[in-house]
Parts: structure tokens; C-alpha cells; sequence
């Protein structure tokens, strides 16, 4: 194993674990884990920031949330979502308990739909 600790404490080299690797950390940036881009034009950065006050593990891209973990949720936060795969795709919304349900919800009054499209386009449309 081999690990070199900058004075800007940040650590390089190559580290290879014969057990799990465990960062600690007093707060929510000190253990972050971060892997960064460096190539120019667009360089970015993704972030998994355990949140020690609310129990959630955040997924961020640069410094912006983008899938909140936590008590048995997952939170998205994208104008689109998309599932893609060469077959069946089926997204399931199933209760162990009392009900289940997909909800579609717009910030206008007139704008809630679900969609169902196939390759020759739109086949049936949903309007609340």
C-alpha cells in the first residue's frame, strides 16, 4: 500500500484495501468522499456526504444535490428521470403495507400528465 498525505492533506497514491475502507470525519464536509475531474472544459465533481444530522447519505455533482438516501427513500432531484434498457422496462411501485401509489404532481394547476408513448409515439394520455 502506498499513501502520500499532501500539506494540503490531501492523499494520493495508490491504496488497496484487503478489508472495507472507512473515513471518518467530525461533521458532514470532513467525511465526504469526493472524486474529481480534473480534464478541462468541463471539469466536475461528485460528492457522497453522509448527513449526521438528518441520517441521509447525498449523492452531489459539483455542490448540487442529486439523490438523497435515507429512511427507506430515495429523492431525485432532476427534471427528468429515465430508465433505459435493451428490454422490458417496468418501474414498480409496490407496498408491504397499505397502499401504493404514483403521484405526478406540477407547480401548475393544469399541467399534470402521464404519458404513454411507443416508437410510433404518443398512445394514451392521462389528465388530472
Amino acid at each position: 500500500m502506498a499513501i502520500r498525505i499532501l500539506n494540503s492533506e490531501t492523499i494520493s497514491g495508490t491504496l488497496t484495501a484487503n478489508g472495507g475502507i472507512n473515513i471518518t470525519g467530525t461533521d458532514n464536509t470532513k467525511s465526504t468522499l469526493t472524486l474529481t475531474n480534473t480534464a478541462p472544459t468541463p471539469d466536475n465533481s461528485w460528492s457522497l456526504v453522509p448527513q449526521y444530522n438528518s441520517q441521509e447519505l447525498q449523492l452531489l455533482e459539483d455542490s448540487t444535490t442529486r439523490v438523497t438516501f435515507g429512511s427507506g427513500n430515495v429523492t431525485f432531484y432532476t427534471a427528468n428521470l429515465t430508465a433505459t434498457t435493451s428490454g422490458t422496462n417496468i418501474i414498480n411501485v409496490t407496498s408491504t403495507g397499505d397502499w401504493a401509489g404514483l403521484q405526478v404532481q406540477s407547480s401548475d394547476s393544469d399541467s399534470a400528465y402521464l404519458f404513454f408513448n411507443d416508437t410510433s409515439g404518443e398512445r394514451a394520455r392521462i389528465y388530472s
